[in-house]
């Protein structure tokens, strides 16, 4: 018997001049093309439109300055430091982080051996930091908080004088709203008495000793980390600093990810 062609097989159509017979595109695929073009084409004019009205946030006007540099520090506690009119000239000038016990890191990161002889000796006890800053008038009528990320042990806060917080964590980061208390296009005045005495009481731990730790959490002293100057619009996404500002607000989460 001859041999029979499968109903299935490609329908083939000679090429002029060519003496070669291509394969011809059945009925239902033409069909399907005829189908997919305008789709396609009302897909292009969808995404060219989308693409022009693309939606562009608002600029944040949130700005955050770096407070690190030109502090004064003094190693002995005065009374008389908190104020705003106070001479500090004759303070040691220093960058943040800065601990009043230099030494203190590579002691701590050396082998301990209880039988080596310690030369070195560490400062416990009250410390001042004090730093002159001035805030643009553009500035008015936003929130002014001030970012720690790292105090060791107890620290008390004033602007221009004013008390303004009370630290007494040891191990965390705060954060302090100064907002009414700060002048704007004028001097501000912020003082900050550090105290790394480890038997130092806190009123917030039922009058006991904080439980810093050493090794996990050396006693290093002063303002040991960044210090950050944050300025917000008076409604905005809240600092994650609940140490002093308390922030806590409601959070969503979207499982459609």
């Amino acid at each position: 018997m001859g041999e029979q062609k499968s109903v299935k097989s490609v329908v083939k159509k000679d090429i002029p001049g060519s003496g070669v017979e291509a394969p011809m595109c059945m009925p239902n695929s033409a069909k399907l093309i005829r189908t997919l073009v305008p789709l396609l084409v009302v897909f292009t004019l969808l995404h060219a439109s989308l693409a022009s009205s693309t939606y562009t946030p608002p600029e944040s006007d949130r700005v955050d300055l770096n407070m690190n540099a030109d502090w004064k520090f003094l190693m002995q506690n005065d009374d008389n430091a908190s104020q705003a009119v106070y001479d500090d000239s004759s303070w040691q000038t220093v960058s943040l982080p800065h601990t009043c016990n230099d030494t203190k890191f590579r002691d701590w990161i050396s082998t301990r051996n209880e039988k080596k002889e310690k030369t070195q000796s560490h400062y416990y006890g009250l410390t001042w930091y004090r730093k002159h800053f001035t805030l643009d008038p553009s500035y008015a009528g936003r929130r002014i908080s001030l970012e720690f990320q790292g105090i060791t042990l107890v620290a008390k806060f004033f602007i221009n004088g004013e008390p303004v917080g009370v630290y007494e964590n040891g191990v965390a980061p705060c954060g302090i709203d100064i907002t009414d208390h700060v002048k704007f296009g004028a001097d501000n005045v912020l003082s900050v008495q550090v105290d790394n005495n480890p038997r130092v009481k806190i009123s917030s731990y039922n009058n006991e000793e904080l439980p810093f730790g050493e090794p996990f959490n050396p006693n290093f002293g002063g303002l040991n980390r960044d210090v950050v100057l944050h300025i917000a619009a008076p409604v905005h996404q809240t600092y994650p600093l609940y140490r002093n500002l308390g922030t806590v607000g409601t959070y969503r989460l979207d499982e459609r990810i």
